[in-house]
């Protein structure tokens, strides 16, 4: 039985179709430098049971290779060297005959799907396919060939899905290149290898794909992970049952991460060594045994709580993370929606931030936590926005110093490491619940 690891379209059913470079085809190179191009409207690819034949299949016919033999795959606008079959040669044959009027005969009966059984291009399999054989066969009509890609090549901008589990890498077909094969076992994307017996599945659309950007969407039936093609090579990540693990390295722009979604039992972790952006857009995540998001990157994180979206965060009380909310670096919270913070672990701040923190726009609500409800080292900056707390077990809010002395403030903060809190606008509302717990607890003597 086949492994479908399909490269599938709509039959024609665009809309919307993407201006730019526009293509037609998929071409496929033999190693002995021969073509064969398939037109990508209705387009699937196969993988057999062993893994050494693929089989492409489009509405006007098929073809099959053998994966040692290709040496690579493209994006074309012209049908070089695609096959061809004849009119009434429903079983792909190569003849006419009494074998494609049973061919018909059965995809009528339902024992058989034939894709070539509507030979008089009705859209309808009936018993005029019959007719038109045997008139064929006879001599009273003529055949004809068809060459694949002939009867559907609609010109769009394609986008390449490849999916290795809830994992999916999109690829802008207007800027990827060649495509190369390596002896039948694994194919390269821009820079980014796949070994093609780990692909569930190869997609095409004419979806645009937004460079740069890794896009979590959560859910507890299923969590799928999209990452920019663009970035394919640079970025590590698995997916199970809701936690996903990333790691970053050698990105030349920032890249986004892109969480929503709701998820009762999963975890976004990072680390890298590159700034990086985290945008909370709807998100409810939940950790029981650990910080909900934890960014093990000493870069600057910058976090957009993006605008009208509320977004919740909790650990659970089985974490041994330092926070519901932990960054290891410095973190700049802006937007105009709303963080929801929830922490039950013994050891846990609400927010935990390694090094500055500074607040725009967005309000943040701290409503549990058993240590600090905000934790942070160098110097706290709240620009705009509203911070509350409530419910923390320890200070509201804490500063210290991360190294062994202040260097007091320093011009626009610059490596500054002062224990300072600023506030030049918002509001923070901090509500201690114990007599021992303070508001606001620094190491310096003003704000």
């Amino acid at each position: 039985m086949r492994r479908l690891f399909s490269i599938i379209l709509g039959m024609v059913a665009f809309t919307g179709l993407r201006a730019g470079d526009g293509y037609s085809y998929l071409t496929f190179e033999k190693s002995d430098g021969t073509t064969s191009s398939v037109a990508l409207s209705g387009l699937s690819m196969t993988l057999d049971a062993t893994n050494t034949g693929l089989t492409a299949v489009n509405q006007s016919g098929s073809q099959t290779f053998t994966l040692t033999e290709l040496s690579k795959m493209y994006f074309s606008e012209s049908n070089d060297g695609g096959s061809s079959r004849l009119k009434g040669d429903v079983n792909l044959d190569g003849l006419i005959n009494i074998s494609d009027v049973v061919a018909v005969v059965n995809t009528i009966a339902g024992i058989e799907n034939y894709e070539y059984a509507d030979v008089d291009g009705d859209t309808y399999v009936n018993i005029s396919d019959v007719v038109e054989i045997i008139n064929i066969i006879a001599g009273i009509s003529e055949t004809e060939t068809i060459i694949s890609g002939d009867e559907e090549s609609v010109s769009f901008v394609p986008a390449l899905h490849v999916r290795l589990g809830n994992v999916i890498y999109q690829f802008d077909g207007s800027t990827t290149d060649t495509m190369t094969f390596d002896k039948g076992t694994h194919v390269t994307i821009l820079d980014r290898t796949f070994t093609l017996s780990e692909l569930t599945s190869m997609t095409v659309d004419d979806s645009a794909v937004e460079n740069d950007t890794v896009r979590v969407n959560y859910s507890d039936d299923t969590t799928l992970v999209y990452v920019s093609g663009n970035i394919a090579q640079y970025i590590g990540v698995t997916e199970t049952s809701g936690h996903v693990v990333l790691s970053q390295g050698g990105v030349a722009n920032e890249v986004t991460y892109r969480l929503s979604g709701d998820c009762t039992d999963g975890e976004f972790y990072m680390t890298g060594s590159y700034k990086a952006s985290i945008d909370l857009d709807g998100l409810t995540l939940i950790n029981p045994k650990g910080a909900a998001i934890n960014i093990q990157d000493g870069k600057r994180i910058a976090i957009s709580v993006k605008k009208d979206t509320e977004n919740t965060l909790k650990d659970g009380s089985a974490s041994a993370d330092k926070g519901a909310f932990v960054i290891k670096g410095h973190s700049e919270f802006k937007g105009k929606g709303t963080l929801n913070v929830y922490s039950y672990g013994s050891a846990a701040h609400g927010i935990k931030s390694g090094e500055y923190m500074s607040v725009k726009n967005c309000t943040i609500n701290v409503l549990s936590s058993a240590k600090d409800g905000i934790h942070c080292a160098e110097y706290l900056l709240v620009e705009s926005g509203e911070i509350n707390v409530s419910g923390s077990g320890d200070d509201c809010v804490q500063v210290e110093i991360d190294g062994t002395a202040s260097t007091g403030m320093t011009t626009d903060h610059d490596g500054e490491d002062s224990g300072n809190i600023y506030i030049s606008g918002g509001t923070m509302k901090l509500t201690p619940t114990a007599d021992a717990v303070k508001g606001i607890s620094l190491p310096a003597t003003y704000i």
